[in-house]
C-alpha cells in the first residue's frame, strides 16, 4: 500500500522557497564572479605592472604619504590666494567701469550669461538636495 505524500505547512513551504531562492542567488553570483573575475584580475595586474615604479614598498614611507599629500597641497594655498586676489581685483575694476558706463556689450553679455549659469546650477543643487524630484516646489 502506497502512502500519500505528506502535505507541507505554509511555514515549511516558505522556508523551502527561501532556501531554493538562496541557492539560485548563490549560483548566479558565482557564475557572475566566474565570468567577470578573470578580466578584472588581468586588468589589475596590467595596471600594476605598468605603474610599478609608483608603488611605495617601504612601510615607513607609505605611512608618511597621507601627511605629505595634505601638506603639499596646503603649501599651494598662498599661490592660489594670490591668483584669487588678482582675479577679484580685475573683477572689481570691470565692475567699476560698468558703473561708470564704460562697459562694452560683450562684457555685459558675459556677466549676464555667467549670472544665469550660477542661478541654473543653484536650481540643480536644490533639485538634487530635495531628492531629485521635480515636483513639490
Amino acid at each position: 500500500r502506497r502512502r500519500a505524500p505528506r502535505r507541507m505547512t505554509l511555514a515549511n513551504r516558505t522556508l523551502d522557497a527561501a532556501r531554493r531562492a538562496r541557492t539560485a542567488a548563490s549560483r548566479a553570483a558565482s557564475a557572475t564572479y566566474d565570468a567577470i573575475a578573470p578580466e578584472v584580475i588581468a586588468r589589475y595586474e596590467k595596471t600594476m605592472a605598468a605603474n610599478a615604479e609608483y608603488v611605495v614598498r617601504d612601510p615607513a614611507r607609505a605611512k608618511r604619504l597621507g601627511r605629505e599629500f595634505v601638506y603639499t597641497n596646503l603649501a599651494r594655498l598662498p599661490r592660489a590666494i594670490e591668483a584669487a586676489t588678482a582675479e577679484a581685483a580685475a573683477a572689481r575694476a570691470t565692475a567699476a567701469r560698468a558703473r561708470a558706463g564704460e562697459a562694452d556689450v560683450a562684457t555685459i553679455g558675459t556677466a549676464v550669461v555667467f549670472a544665469a549659469e550660477v542661478y541654473a546650477w543653484f536650481c540643480v543643487g536644490e533639485i538634487v538636495g530635495r531628492g531629485g524630484k521635480l515636483t513639490g516646489y
